[in-house]
């Protein structure tokens, strides 16, 4: 029997976990901010926060059925190379990235701002991962990967 379903769903789990984390820490954490506060930043974060929910709900809505939360792909997923998929491989783990930054420029604690960036890590290391399962069962997958971006760049 293959570990990978178990390590998907364990990859699952560990980003449902730091989402919470980083969500508890951000709105319940009553300790000083490290930076916010000030108007500028608190638009540009309202920017980026906003601009990471828009493309999170074209990415969900152009993933159709072949979402999920674990990396390995569905059964009965296809690969999605259209819409925002068509330059980026991972736009669902950029946007996330965009309103976990924007939240912590609009005014987060250190530990929260410590957690959006070891959940930035995370999403890395899992789009590598996730990319990797992709390969090996979507042959045109490399093509594809070297014809678009990732999560960052």
């Amino acid at each position: 029997m293959s570990s990978e379903p178990v390590k998907s769903r364990v990859y699952a789990v560990v980003q449902s976990l730091l989402f919470v984390a980083f969500g508890a820490l951000y709105f319940l954490d009553p300790g000083p901010r490290i930076v916010g506060g000030e108007p500028v930043l608190t638009v540009a974060g309202d920017v980026l926060c906003i601009a990471g929910v828009v493309l999170l709900f074209v990415a969900l809505r152009t993933i159709g059925k072949s979402i999920q939360i674990s990396p390995a792909p569905r059964g009965d997923a296809t690969l999605v190379t259209h819409g925002v998929y068509r330059k980026r491989r991972h736009p669902i783990y950029t946007a996330i990235v965009l309103i976990l930054v924007g939240l912590v420029v609009r005014g987060a604690t250190p530990a929260a701002a410590a957690l959006a960036a070891v959940a930035i890590g995370f999403l890395l290391i899992k789009a590598r991962y996730e990319e990797a399962l992709l390969s090996a069962r979507y042959p045109e997958y490399e093509a594809y990967k070297k014809a678009t971006r990732g999560v960052l760049l």
